[in-house]
């Protein structure tokens, strides 16, 4: 474990924790975790997936409570206060890798949820919501989202962009951003990153995390890797070489393992002529063993091509082969069926890709239910076989 960050007579840390453990059930996310991050400074946070980051940052903006430990905000302690709100008060916004707006909200809506113009009675003047949400996205640059727009018609991107305009309007002192660049494209990239620096200079604190390395290593004046919960070290020079060791306990070089295989040369999946939505006239060939990037601007027919394959939206014309057979696919049922077997993975996995309210094991079975039941009735016992085998 590495020691805690020391302490300066001189200097008072944005944020910092000392010693703090948080458990969910048997899991433990964080154990004898440090951190310290200074003003005027953008602070990396690095680890592996279940490192502990996103528990740590939940921590530090008071949305869950410290099983033991100690947190300071500009050496005022505030661990036994777990409200969100009073850390907003003392300058500490957050945008998190779930993202928070409304779905049934409009942009507007969302972007002046906790301060919408009120006229004297203090009602909220509904007709100026729009206005004030424009220039406030006029603002921070963004010119490409209707104030007027439902939150639930927004790509994952823009509505991710939304979210960051929420927390750069509230002008805080400490900005904790979990993985926001999860779901830009580069252009957002860059008008994020020129925020990012902006804020630094002049004087606040920016917390970020980031899978990324490029990201951390041309925005980051520091950076602070977890393993397992704890952080391992704090650097303000790291190559990705020794972050994948410490993130890791493993070498570089066994991280990236030489490439085996070479595609086949037969046809797994062939498109031809296909059309709808965006899609005109698209011909691909997908082969065995191969891995096809599909590249280009956000909104050019990425998204359709994806969900017509899958059976979620209908083709207007054209083709698709399957192992040299062609398939008619009006539905995902007849994507992933016997023969076919195409699955998807969506951009917006919460909303798209799980089904919130049920179980693991629910979900994991979702997808093939039909091959575990008879006259509508599922078999649970075979469903935790099943699902237990997919698990090991």
């Amino acid at each position: 474990m590495a020691p805690a960050p020391p302490r300066s007579g001189s200097e008072t840390f944005a944020v910092r924790a000392d010693g703090v453990d948080r458990a969910f059930g048997g899991v433990q996310a964080l154990r004898d975790a440090s951190f310290a991050a200074r003003p005027g400074e953008i602070h990396a946070l690095a680890g592996e997936n279940g490192a502990g980051k996103s528990t740590l940052i939940k921590v530090l903006c008071g949305l869950i409570k410290a099983d033991k430990g100690t947190v300071e905000i500009f050496g005022t302690e505030v661990s036994r206060v777990v409200k969100p709100a009073a850390r907003r008060r003392m300058g500490v916004a957050t945008a998190f890798q779930e993202l928070s707006l409304l779905p049934d909200l409009t942009v507007a809506e969302n972007l002046l949820l906790q301060d919408p113009p009120r006229g004297r009675l203090g009602l909220v003047r509904r007709r100026h919501l729009a206005p004030v949400a424009l220039d406030l996205l006029r603002r921070y640059g963004v010119d490409d989202i209707d104030p007027r727009a439902t939150a639930a018609d927004l790509s994952v991107a823009q509505r991710q962009v939304v979210e960051l305009v929420r927390v750069l309007a509230a002008e805080p002192r400490v900005v904790i951003l979990d993985e926001p660049t999860a779901a830009l494209p580069d252009r957002q990239v860059e008008w994020l990153a020129g925020h990012m620096r902006r804020l630094r200079d002049e004087g606040c604190c920016v917390i970020f995390t980031s899978h990324r390395w490029r990201e951390i290593e041309a925005l980051a004046d520091r950076v602070t890797v977890f393993r397992n919960g704890t952080r391992v070290a704090t650097r303000e020079r790291l190559t990705e070489a020794e972050a994948v060791t410490l993130m890791s306990g493993r070498s570089f070089a066994g991280a990236y393992p030489e490439l085996t295989g070479e595609p086949t040369g037969e046809s797994a999946l062939r498109v031809a002529g296909l059309s709808g939505g965006r899609l005109r006239g698209l011909d691909l060939d997908l082969r065995r063993g191969e891995i096809l990037g599909v590249g280009g601007l956000a909104g050019q027919g990425q998204r359709d091509l994806f969900l017509t394959l899958f059976g979620a939206r209908r083709a207007a014309a054209g083709t698709i082969t399957v192992d040299g057979r062609p398939v008619t696919i009006r539905s995902p049922k007849d994507a992933i069926r016997a023969g076919v077997g195409i699955a998807y993975v969506p951009e917006d996995r919460k909303a798209e890709g799980l089904f919130l309210p049920l179980s693991i094991r629910d979900n994991i079975a979702a997808a093939t239910l039909s091959r575990r039941a008879t006259a509508g009735f599922v078999n649970r016992g075979a469903e935790r076989v099943a699902v237990a085998s997919i698990v090991d």
